[in-house]
């Protein structure tokens, strides 16, 4: 028996369904992530509009049956369509970015609060900022604070292996965080990294949203803090974010 919910939504995606439908994966509050049919949306003048675009907040109305994994859109109504953001090829790009991961790396149906609210937070700075390069350590504090609410952050805080606040020298994908310089020979997949780098993903994992979107980091710092985050995603997720090969481009 089908049951209608309404929910806050965040549309990670969509895709052509039949002639004239999307299937559109949504995040939402109430339910987590959730695959919904909306019939006729590609059709001219389809009650839907705007709503389903892509990394748009809205109110969603739908029909669950709890046999089947697709279920139906009955109304969708904008919230906030983050309107620059739209309209920024650059900052899209990044959004895309972070709803992708979000999409590959949670289940159907499983709520999580503070992950609807960390995308939105996300959104809301990403439309905000005064410059389209203050979008990287955006993206970078998004994946890490993402990654620790699926239950797989990088441990930052000390060594992995010794426990100790010894001075650390790399990161262990396998393991999942900061090795020491005593603990060093003790792992054979060390991805070496500067004490500013270190000290870079400490500070990404919990500066203040706004704090970030003002931040000039140095090259060579952020170039070491994407790789490692990379495969520490690309280690726990088994694939690869496609859509972060794009942000060099923009």
């Amino acid at each position: 028996m089908s049951r209608i919910y309404r929910s806050e939504a965040i549309i990670l995606r969509n895709r052509h369904f039949l002639e004239s439908s999307k299937i559109t994966t949504l995040y939402t509050l109430e339910m987590g992530k959730v695959e919904v049919v909306a019939k006729g949306s590609r059709r001219p003048g389809s009650q839907f509009g705007a709503s389903l675009d892509t990394a748009t907040h809205c109110s969603a109305v739908f029909y669950h049956r709890p046999e089947r994994d697709l279920h139906t859109l009955s109304q969708c109504d904008i919230l906030n369509p983050f309107p620059e953001l739209h309209d920024n090829l650059s900052r899209m790009a990044y959004a895309a970015s972070c709803l992708q991961f979000v999409d590959l790396t949670t289940p159907l149906e499983e709520p999580h609060d503070k992950l609807f609210h960390l995308i939105l937070m996300l959104l809301r700075t990403l439309e905000a900022v005064e410059h389209d390069t203050s979008c990287r350590p955006l993206l970078w504090a998004f994946l890490l604070r993402a990654s620790g609410l699926s239950g797989w952050a990088i441990v930052l805080d000390r060594c992995l292996l010794c426990n100790e606040e010894a001075p650390i020298v790399g990161i262990s994908a396998s393991l999942g965080g900061t090795i020491c310089t005593n603990c060093r020979d003790s792992t054979d997949d060390l991805v070496a990294c500067s004490p500013g780098t270190v000290k870079f993903l400490r500070w990404l994992s919990t500066a203040r949203w706004e704090r970030m979107a003002r931040l000039s980091v140095d090259h060579a710092v952020e170039d070491q803090a994407q790789a490692i985050i990379r495969q520490h995603i690309n280690r726990h997720t088994e694939r690869d974010l496609t859509s972060l090969d794009f942000l060099a481009y923009v």
